[in-house]
């Protein structure tokens, strides 16, 4: 086992990487061998260096007999399985053993090809084309893509599914991954939108689209504090059963009871607005200067197995299911990484492994996995990736550790007691180059009708371990940040916060397994998790995690705390105004003095203030006490908490006091014992009432002065 939790030694796993060989010859348009075929093409991509250069490199396996002696080069769209009287070839060459046929990718015209999927035909005597190899597609968009930076890294796994109106609770846990809903639906307009009032111009392929500004804000609207906060962000692509939809919803037919439908590849209109509509949030949110925010990971659907809720394309057999979502997932990829080169694209499964979901109207997740992946495999291999939901088994317990999972291949679940059979899998069977998030999966705080925050927050860390040394594994994203009362309903408290009841999502109290999340990934790790030993029923971690130890902590991240002091006379203040972030507020500067006013309708327990995120880090080491002066009002608790920080990296420096509302009070903190104060690239004042406070629509929080310098003598 590579990583993750202990297993008992000398189990072997079963293969049966034959039986589905076998099944692969019977797949549609599938061939178990290239052999099978006169022509096999070994390699379609395109050109190093040329950018619009495709080459499809073949090799003769027999000959065809009545032929006129060439090989000639075909480009089919998505949907077409065979060849037409109107299509024409779009390269010839003579017959020889290996060779290699050439074409313009035409990218962005209207004649483009980087959807189309390339096979060889010869010419019969009767001047009739026959095909003599299989189909394949371009395997390396991301030759032609614009962007070319760097994947995004965090310093941990830790992930969290935020609630965005609440970026700095978000801040204040340290998150680093993060995920977010995409709906397709949203970005398409009617009509009447079709216009720059309502709707961006985009013209792709020769053709012109108008996607709408209102999905673009709200959508932004979560992105940009999510990359002011440095998480990477995984996007899910779902598509809802609207009418104005219908041209890309698989099969075109809505039904009750679906949540989301699949994507249609059925003809050239369908690819063509399904990629269109892929290049044109690539642009928008993978470009390299994340004007818009950034999005790194794509998903496409929700535990596509369960295709009766989340992926509806209608009642099919496993494999045409899994060769229709190989084919909307091509082109997913094709668009997305033809813009950013390193862009990451997952197929998203549940934990039901080898059993169908409870609804029958599904397909298993491991069935599913193997038939997408020699799908993609028979038509042009490329590098596809797992967004998995190691959920508990049953979701209303949090003990995953006594769950029926095993590490035999008949398992019928993969919970965290189990995920490293999954990467191991994985590896043995695809290669190291699939990666892992583990992108939905949370732990109750009720079983039994019992209230345990302990047992919640136990089981957190111990699922936050396994996957943090887990090597396959890039990200633990947890749901949810707040008690939701609909899964609350059912008996699932998931939430780091519990909710007041003001609203379906409303944060009312802080769990036990808040604390748990915020240190988990620092320094102080050992301190909040040592609790858990007990109920886990060991004496250190690295019985139960393999590879465990404390020192990958240390160099992760840390938090450091003080108490606001009294102001001291400063010498040499600098001014360090103009705020650069609002955190449930507005902002008005007035000289040296920023208003901020409260939003209402937002939650009573969220700190409100600004920040400023410095161009070039500041050096504080000479200048390492910070003065402002604080004076809040417009709400009936007589204290609040103010609190500012200063971020280097991944390492924090809060200091913290008390204030009186309605007096004007100077504090400041001091930097000087902060090992990382030689490198603030931000910092940040927040405020909020004692208690549950509100803040009434006259509250103002006035801000003066802030400075930083040493104290005098």
């Amino acid at each position: 086992m590579t990583g993750g939790q202990k297993t008992t030694a000398g189990k072997k796993y079963v293969l049966i990487g034959f039986f589905f060989l076998i099944l692969a010859a019977f797949l549609p348009g599938m061939k178990a061998s290239a052999k099978e075929w006169p022509v096999a093409i070994k390699s379609c991509a395109i050109r190093r260096g040329s950018r619009d250069v495709v080459e499809v490199r073949y090799q003769k396996n027999s000959d065809r007999s009545g032929t006129d002696g060439n090989y000639y080069l075909f480009a089919l769209g998505a949907w077409q399985m065979s060849l037409t009287n109107s299509m024409e070839p779009i390269d010839t060459v003579r017959q020889k053993s290996a060779g290699i046929l050439r074409v313009d990718l035409k990218q962005n015209t209207k004649d483009s090809r980087l959807n189309k999927k390339f096979a060889v035909a010869v010419k019969k005597q009767n001047g009739a084309y026959e095909l003599v190899s299989s189909f394949s597609y371009i395997t390396n968009p991301e030759e032609v893509a614009s962007y070319r930076y760097k994947f995004p890294t965090a310093v941990s796994k830790k992930g969290l599914q935020v609630n965005t109106e609440m970026i700095s609770d978000a801040e204040d846990l340290g998150v680093r991954h993060s995920a977010v809903n995409i709906v397709l639906n949203d970005f398409l307009t009617e009509e009447w939108q079709q216009n720059s009032r309502y709707a961006y111009k985009f013209t792709f392929e020769g053709t012109t689209y108008w996607f709408s500004k209102a999905a673009c804000a709200a959508l932004e609207e979560k992105l940009l504090p999510m990359k002011k906060s440095n998480m990477i962000v995984t996007a899910i692509l779902l598509m809802r059963g609207e009418s104005k939809s219908l041209d890309m919803i698989a099969g075109g037919a809505l039904r009750d009871g679906v949540y989301y439908y699949g994507l249609s590849t059925a003809n050239e209109r369908s690819v063509r607005k399904l990629s269109a509509l892929m290049t044109f949030l690539a642009k928008r949110y993978a470009r390299s200067g994340a004007r818009y925010g950034r999005i790194s990971n794509w998903v496409l659907g929700n535990e596509v197995e369960n295709y009766g809720q989340y992926n509806y394309m209608g009642e099919l057999s496993l494999a045409k299911y899994a060769k229709l979502y190989a084919r909307s997932f091509r082109v997913v990829y094709n668009s997305i990484k033809s813009v950013y080169s390193n862009a990451r694209i997952y197929i998203s499964l549940s934990n039901c492994w080898n059993i169908k979901q409870p609804s029958g109207r599904s397909f298993t997740s491991r069935k599913t996995l193997e038939a997408f992946a020699a799908s993609l495999k028979a038509e042009g291999e490329i590098s596809w990736n797992l967004a998995f939901h190691p959920y508990p088994q049953p979701l209303t317990d949090p003990v995953f550790w006594d769950d029926l999972a095993t590490n035999k291949s008949s398992t019928q679940f993969i919970t965290m007691k189990n995920i490293g059979y999954l990467t191991d899998y994985l590896k043995r069977r695809y290669g190291r180059g699939v990666r892992v998030i583990l992108s939905e999966q949370g732990f109750t705080s009720v079983s039994g009708g019992q209230e345990n925050q302990e047992l919640q927050a136990a089981a957190f860390a111990y699922a936050y371990y396994i996957a943090e040394f887990n090597d396959s594994i890039d990200a633990f994203i947890l749901h949810r940040h707040v008690d939701n009362e609909d899964e609350v309903a059912q008996g699932l408290c998931l939430g780091l916060w519990s909710t007041s009841g003001d609203s379906v999502e409303w944060a009312g109290e802080k769990k036990k397994i808040w604390t748990v999340f915020r240190y988990i990934d620092t320094n102080q790790s050992r301190r909040v998790t040592n609790f858990a030993l007990d109920i886990l029923g060991v004496s250190s971690w690295s019985q139960l995690v393999d590879g465990f130890t404390w020192t990958r902590f240390t160099k992760m991240a840390s938090i450091k705390t003080s108490d606001l002091q009294a102001v001291q006379d400063l010498e040499k203040p600098r001014s360090l105004k103009t705020w650069t972030e609002a955190y449930g507020v507005t902002v008005e500067e007035k000289g040296s003095t920023t208003v901020l006013t409260p939003k209402q309708g937002l939650n009573r327990n969220l700190f409100r203030g600004v920040g400023k995120a410095f161009d070039e880090p500041m050096n504080f080491s000479k200048r390492p006490e910070v003065y402002f002066r604080i004076k809040l009002s417009g709400t009936s608790a007589k204290r609040a908490e103010v609190k500012i920080r200063f971020y280097s990296g991944s390492h924090l420096y809060e200091s913290r006091g008390k204030v009186t509302v309605g007096r004007e009070t100077a504090v400041s903190a001091n930097l000087s014992a902060w090992k990382y104060k030689n490198k603030v690239d931000k910092i940040q004042i927040l405020v909020k009432p004692n208690g549950a406070s509100a803040w009434n629509t006259e509250a103002q929080i006035t801000i003066k002065d802030l400075q930083m310098g040493m104290t005098v003598g």
